[in-house]
């Protein structure tokens, strides 16, 4: 007869095991609940984002002419149709005024999209000149209609989310049947076998503890019954958030290859240059994205020259920066030559020709400046003008120079387009190079900062010389972008024959 203390704890020892089983099955399904509601949100969002935009795509030219609505409003009641979760599809011009709706009553009055209270929704699937709201039952979308650069109008869409509540309640009565069914199992399996099955239980609980250690664990049953089947259903659990996880993983990984990638970068720009005796040199290097295509190099060549780069590849991101080491290595590989600077331009586009993309090529300004003679002789393939202060004239000037970039035409036809050039610098003559993100960025108002104005700029800041000049133009196109985001790389060098002193040379950022 077995004493009712030995029969208590072994109720007890019953309890705690189903406890134990039903806190782990919860906590899983759980947390792969919340995991599936938020992709199945992300998704539909990704959706409806596309879906206006494939409208707004749609409706570009349509509201560049002179009457819109008669391909918008069948635009808008084919997709309405053919997507009956849309509950509202409206397309409008820049004013606000209706151009596009299921109802042609409603085309030239003027639109109000009305949340009914709806909240703003954060999502890496939304621009930042894209709204998305929701509300308990629907997502509520404005993405603009860019004509070329600039906004011609508005597509506000409401899609209902009748779909996503179905897929989530589908997705959580499925959680809850396999974690109530792996609950069930484990309790059947705990009451009619727990003295037997006490080994296979401690081995599965080792394996939860290890799994939550690393995914990559995998329970391994001894026993052929219903704990081998909970251990490959939490095994495969395990191998869907571990894949979840190793997908994270590139994602870093890939974030923390581009960061190396943009460390190297830094390291190829100068960060000082030499004293060039009588000659000031000022310079600049900004990236618009983690890693660029600009390149800006000064190579000191012997005693008495200093060879000058300046180079814009079209490419950007990694692609970018990969092209401009290329260049890098091939122009200090050339510049302790001696050749010319058209010569070295010619090498430069043989040696990159057929061996970038197509769809690549490379601005370059390469000059070499005689410090004793005060001569700069330099070449340009397709490079900006450059800009020249004048000191005697207290002005400044563009001077527009042949040459088609690097690496798109063969040796032959591109050394017909370069040319070799020469300027004498006077005291107080200040040269500056610049790359296009300068002179095309753009304010809030999509507004360029243009050549004009930095010419104005070395007119009026140039005498102050070559490092104030960068400063100069540095500030001013800060306080032009304003709070717009820097689209290019920008990058300046300038230098000149001080009138006084001005031996300390470097970078100016």
């Amino acid at each position: 007869m077995k004493t009712p203390l030995f029969q208590s704890l072994r109720v007890q020892l019953l309890a705690g095991a189903a406890l134990l089983l039903a806190i782990t099955v919860g906590a899983v399904g759980y947390a792969l609940t919340l995991n599936q509601r938020r992709s199945l949100t992300e998704t539909m969002i990704q959706t409806v984002v596309l879906q206006g935009r494939n409208v707004a795509l749609s409706g570009e030219k349509s509201l560049l002419r002179p009457d819109p609505e008669f391909e918008l409003c069948p635009l808008v009641t084919r997709v309405m149709s053919e997507v009956p979760d849309i509950q509202l599809l409206v397309v409008a011009d820049r004013n606000g005024v209706v151009q596009g709706h299921r109802d042609p009553s409603r085309v030239g009055k003027p639109f109000v999209y009305e949340d009914g209270g709806a909240i703003a929704v954060a999502s890496p699937s939304v621009r930042g000149d894209e709204t998305l709201r929701e509300s308990t039952s629907a997502y509520l979308l404005a993405t603009p209609v860019f004509g070329g650069t600039s906004k011609v109008g508005t597509v506000y869409l409401t899609v209902s989310k009748r779909a996503l509540l179905e897929q989530q309640r589908r997705s959580l009565l499925l959680t809850i049947r396999l974690s109530a069914a792996a609950l069930l199992a484990g309790l059947l399996l705990a009451v009619l076998f727990f003295t037997r099955i006490s080994r296979p239980m401690g081995t599965l609980m080792q394996g939860l503890d290890a799994l939550a250690r690393d995914l990559s664990f995998s329970i391994v049953m001894p026993t052929r019954n219903e704990f081998r089947v909970v251990a490959d259903a939490f095994n495969r659990m395990a191998r869907e958030i571990q894949g979840a996880q190793r997908e994270l993983l590139a994602k870093e990984r890939l974030a923390h290859e581009v960061e190396l990638a943009r460390q190297i970068q830094e390291s190829l720009v100068p960060r000082s240059v030499a004293d060039a005796g009588r000659f000031e040199i000022g310079f600049h290097y900004e990236s618009a994205y983690e890693v660029g295509g600009d390149y800006l190099d000064i190579i000191p060549v012997d005693g008495s020259r200093v060879f000058f780069v300046m180079a814009d590849v079209s490419g950007k991101g990694v692609a970018g920066m990969v092209v401009m080491a290329m260049t890098r290595v091939l122009v200090r590989q050339f510049a302790g030559s001696g050749s010319p600077p058209r010569e070295v331009l010619i090498r430069l586009n043989q040696a990159l020709a057929g061996n970038i993309r197509r769809n690549m090529f490379v601005t370059a300004f390469v000059g070499v400046l005689d410090i004793d003679r005060g001569e700069f002789a330099y070449s340009n393939a397709g490079h900006n003008p450059l800009v020249v202060y004048h000191e005697g004239r207290r002005v400044a000037t563009d001077k527009r120079l042949d040459g088609v970039p690097l690496g798109i035409f063969t040796t032959d036809r591109f050394a017909e387009t370069v040319a070799d050039y020469s300027t004498s610098l006077a005291p107080g003559d200040v040269v500056l190079l610049y790359t296009d993100g300068l002179t095309e960025s753009l304010d809030t108002a999509r507004k360029q900062f243009s050549l004009q104005r930095v010419i104005d700029i070395a007119t009026d800041q140039g005498h102050l010389g070559a490092r104030h000049l960068v400063r100069r133009l540095v500030a001013a196109e800060k306080r032009s972008r304003g709070e717009a985001a820097q689209a290019d790389d920008i990058t300046l060098l300038a230098f000149g024959i001080a009138i006084r002193e001005r031996s300390a040379v470097g970078s100016t950022g």
